[in-house]
């Protein structure tokens, strides 16, 4: 799982993969809670990333904030 925190949780937050057959991106609600503005509590913004098959790709994440590219290498199960 990946949050994302910028003085809170953060606004519009959207991630995608650049090749979802490797790795998936979805939504994710976390338990944990993370300050805003005046002692408010708000859900973590987050996603989960799901390897899918071996391979390399990238996911790319954004928000109100700015944005991020992840790299992100999905290794074959052992044994395989």
């Amino acid at each position: 799982a990946v949050s994302c925190e910028q003085l809170g949780p953060c606004e519009h937050l959207t991630a995608s993969s650049d090749n979802p057959a490797i790795a998936e991106v979805r939504p994710a609600a976390l338990a944990a809670l993370r300050p805003a503005a005046w002692a408010n509590q708000q859900p973590a913004a987050a996603v989960v990333i799901v390897g899918k098959a071996p391979g390399k790709t990238a996911i790319r994440v954004d928000s109100k904030d700015g944005g991020r590219r992840i790299r992100v290498t999905v290794v074959p199960p052992p044994g395989s």
